[in-house]
């Protein structure tokens, strides 16, 4: 497949930022596993443009196409959901929430880079407290997370 190129971006990075969400969901299922990975110019994935616009139509898109997109990281070392996090894409966290796994190399969840997801949940104001907690809407790995925070900080 050409990689179609506009400005120093990608054309699937491009239609996240204009919010073309038609145009994405026709174009992601002719685009190989590579395509979906391609990093624009500042480290960014598609998933992560998705993240940062708040876009969970595109988000849903790439990762029903590519399910280890959520892994993958931007040059910073964040995945996706950490970005989700740090714009405070509220819906765009709660789907990744599901959909990120905590496997190495990464460890989104658990590892070097855990603290810098915490603190952008907290910051975005992501995050439920036991009496908040509804157990058939909130997010295993969300509650686990918030129960590792609470242990660590008493």
């Amino acid at each position: 497949m050409a990689i179609i190129y506009v400005a120093p971006e990608h054309a699937l990075h491009l239609a996240i930022s204009m919010g073309g969400t038609q145009f994405i969901k026709k174009l992601v299922p002719l685009l190989s596993p590579e395509d979906l990975e391609m990093n624009a110019s500042d480290g960014q994935t598609a998933l992560h443009f998705a993240a940062i616009y708040g876009s969970l139509d595109a988000v849903k898109a790439l990762i029903d196409n590519h399910k280890t997109l959520t892994q993958i990281i931007n040059a910073e070392g964040f995945t996706a959901l950490h970005t989700a996090a740090i714009f405070n894409s509220k819906e765009v966290i709660w789907y990744l929430t599901w959909k990120t796994t905590d496997d190495p190399p990464r460890r989104p969840f658990t590892g070097p880079m855990a603290g810098s997801l915490i603190r952008g949940l907290v910051g975005s104001g992501s995050y439920v407290l036991p009496e908040e907690v509804e157990l058939n809407h909130t997010p295993p790995r969300l509650l686990a997370m918030t129960w590792k925070m609470l242990n660590f900080v008493r």
